[in-house]
């Protein structure tokens, strides 16, 4: 169990690291690399699709291609244009400032349903992936395609 808990303790370390760099990201960042990271899924959702159609056993290749597509363009239509850096409201009235930014690092389990396209959410929290045992080879070519 130790050299388990060094791995992940070495992992909470990289990723504490990165964060760090992206602490003070303003929204223009942060908002480019929501994109870019939905982007990447939709762009390879011909590739994505089927591995997770193979993997998961669930679903057709066309409806996990379908659902690449989809939900990639879904997740950043829905983070498009919303503020989460830098100040995100002004209360004129009480005279205050409501101020986000990103915090640390989350930890996530994906469900074997939605594969590939859990990878762009919670930009730009820093995220652990831990893919269900049928489907880790979808999740590593999705966070390989990643630009980072």
């Amino acid at each position: 169990m130790n050299e388990k808990m060094t791995k992940v303790e070495a992992l909470i370390a990289r990723s504490k690291a990165a964060q760090a760099q992206f602490a003070f990201a303003t929204q223009e960042q942060a908002d480019a690399a929501a994109r870019a990271i939905c982007k990447v899924v939709y762009d390879n959702c011909e590739t994505l699709g089927p591995m997770a159609a193979e993997e998961s056993r669930m679903g057709s290749v066309q409806d996990k291609i379908a659902k690449c597509r989809n939900k990639s363009s879904q997740i950043w239509y829905s983070l498009k244009g919303k503020k989460s850096c830098d100040i995100i409201n002004r209360i004129e009235e009480r005279r205050m400032i409501e101020v986000a930014k990103p915090v640390g690092v989350v930890a996530s389990i994906i469900p074997s349903t939605n594969e590939q396209w859990r990878v762009c959410t919670q930009v730009p929290l820093l995220r652990y992936l831990c893919p269900p045992p049928p489907c880790c080879e979808v999740h590593q070519a999705a966070g390989r395609a990643v630009p980072c």
